[in-house]
C-alpha cells in the first residue's frame, strides 16, 4: 500500500473516532461510559499527526504558489522566443 493510501486511512480513522463520539456522547453523563482504548487513542494521535503534516504542505505550496506561477510564465515565454 502507498504511503498516501495509509495517510488516507489515518485520516479515515480520526474522522471515524469523531463520528462515534458525536452519535454516542451527546453530554457529560455520556462521556464517563466511554470506551476509548490504547489502539484508537494511537489511531487518533497518528491521524491527527497525519492531518497536521497536510496542513503544513498545503501552507507550503500555497506560499510557493506565486513563485511557481512566476517561473512557469518565463518557461512559457522563453519557449516561444526560442521559437
Amino acid at each position: 500500500m502507498g504511503t498516501a493510501n495509509q495517510q488516507i486511512e489515518k485520516i479515515t480513522a480520526v474522522h471515524q473516532i469523531g463520528d462515534d463520539i458525536r452519535s454516542r456522547f451527546t453530554g457529560v453523563a455520556r462521556m464517563k461510559n466511554y470506551d476509548c482504548d490504547d489502539s484508537k487513542a494511537k489511531q487518533l494521535e497518528d491521524g491527527i499527526a497525519v492531518i497536521a503534516i497536510g496542513e503544513h504542505v498545503k501552507q507550503f505550496r500555497d506560499d510557493l504558489l506565486d513563485i511557481c506561477n512566476c517561473i512557469g510564465t518565463a518557461e512559457t515565454t522563453l519557449l516561444q522566443i526560442k521559437q
